[in-house]
This record gives C-alpha cells, structure tokens and sequence, in this order.
C-alpha cells in the first residue's frame, strides 16, 4: 500500500509542479491583499478582520486544491484502469486507502506553505491568538481532505462536472448543519432534520472561525482530536461506498 500512496502523492506533486507558476502568483496575491487590509484596517477592528480574512483565504485555497487533487486522482483512476500495475497489484480496499492518504498528503503540503504566510503575518501584524489559527488550518485540512475523498467516491457513480456539484453542494450543507439543528430543534420535520444531520457530513464540525474571532476559550486538544475521529469515521463510510463500486469493476482484484 505504501508503493501506491507513494504513486499517486507521485501524480499529484508534478501537478503542483507544474502549475507551480499559477501557485506562487496566487500566494503573492494573498500575501498583497492580507498586507493591503491589514495596513488599512488593523488599528481599528484589533486582528479581527485581519484573522477572518486569512481564516477564509486558507479555507478556500485548500478546498479549491482538494477538489482538483481529486478531480486528478479521479481522472488518473478512469485513464490507468486497465493494465496500470499499481491498481492490479493493490487489493481494492488498499486502494482506495491510498487515494485518501495521498489527497491528505497533497492538502497538507498545502497547509504547510499557508503555515508559512500564517506566521510571517502573524509576526507582522502582532497576532495573539496564533495557535487558535493553526488549530483552525488543521481543521480545514481534514475538511478540505473529507471534501476531495467524496468528490472522488461520487466520480465512481457520475460525470466528474456532477460529482463535483453535488460535493460542492454537500459542504455548502454540511457547513450550515449545526446552526440549523439548532433552528429545527423541538419543532416539526425534527426527526427528519435528525437523520440528515447525522448522514451528511457535517463540515461545520471543522469551523471555529468565530470562536476564533471572538476569541472564546476552547478546549483544543479535544477539537483537535474529535475531528480527527470525526474525519477517519466519515472516511470509511465513504470508503465503504467506494468499495462497492470498485468491487463491481471489470479489473478490480479481491
């Protein structure tokens, strides 16, 4: 399992590669309009602006390269099917194994570059509460991750253009899922909202940015690892759905 990881993290580095130019351009781009609105905005509004717009630049530049990582993975999958010797070797199981933890590798050398421009603003513009935003990069990387592993799950069942449209649907969703609990709960279609709330992913699991922003105490070691949990136990669901799909190819090994 470890050659496949191996194989398909290979595939998705010569893609960062090659747009390499595209991604430094992006990250200057961040870096010169953080700078812009902190330099106007930082005195008054004490980081809070500042952190939100970092919180969400990092959120989108993740999610955004989860989904072509996937959309990567997927295509490499549809192409390599027949006759490529890492799936003939893998068992199924193995496979799509490696798919996740090669998409967590490439979102995590992501975050990793984001650390980076994290830090230096934050040593910039004097940013307090730096631990609450790695908390938070953390998180976005097991979202960004979860997002990209069902993009690629869908892409077994549909075009990848409809896949991507129902994953992306599903975040917009899932990250409104608490405070519609919240709404629905006491009241009518409670029972239904429950079932939803507990079979769709719930990406609002990996959002604090308002704990952040108010700067509210939070216990971080168990965030920290409850969407870790959260992340390996929706993974497998997912998995699960992949498996049975994968079972049904033509070439698929048991």
């Amino acid at each position: 399992m470890i050659k496949t990881i191996f194989d398909l993290s290979l595939s998705l580095s010569k893609l960062l590669l090659k747009n390499k130019l595209s991604f430094v351009a992006s990250v200057f781009v961040v870096l010169l309009l953080g700078s812009f609105i902190a330099h106007n905005f930082y005195t008054n509004l004490k980081n809070k602006l500042l952190l939100d717009f970092l919180i969400f630049g990092g959120a989108f530049v993740l999610h955004i390269s989860s989904l072509f990582f996937a959309m990567t993975l997927s295509q490499k999958y549809q192409e390599d099917f027949y006759g490529s010797p890492y799936i003939s070797e893998a068992k199924p199981h193995e496979y799509l194994i490696s798919i996740f933890y090669a998409l967590f590798l490439a979102t995590f050398a992501i975050s990793c570059a984001l650390f980076l421009i994290f830090e230096i603003v934050g040593i910039l513009y004097d940013i307090k509460n730096q631990s609450d935003l790695i908390l938070q990069l953390w998180l976005q990387v097991l979202s960004a991750t979860l997002l990209s592993y069902i993009l690629f799950t869908l892409a077994l069942f549909m075009e990848q253009i409809t896949a991507i449209f129902f994953a992306i649907l599903s975040m917009a969703i899932g990250f409104g899922l608490n405070d519609a609990y919240l709404y629905f709960d006491g009241k009518d279609f409670e029972l239904l909202f429950k079932f939803f709330y507990s079979t769709l992913p719930n990406f609002s699991f990996f959002d604090i940015s308002s704990t952040i922003s108010n700067k509210t105490d939070i216990d971080r070691i168990k965030v920290f690892f409850y969407s870790l949990v959260y992340c390996k136990l929706y993974s497998l669901l997912t998995l699960g759905i992949a498996l049975k799909k994968f079972n049904n190819a033509p070439n698929s090994s048991n």
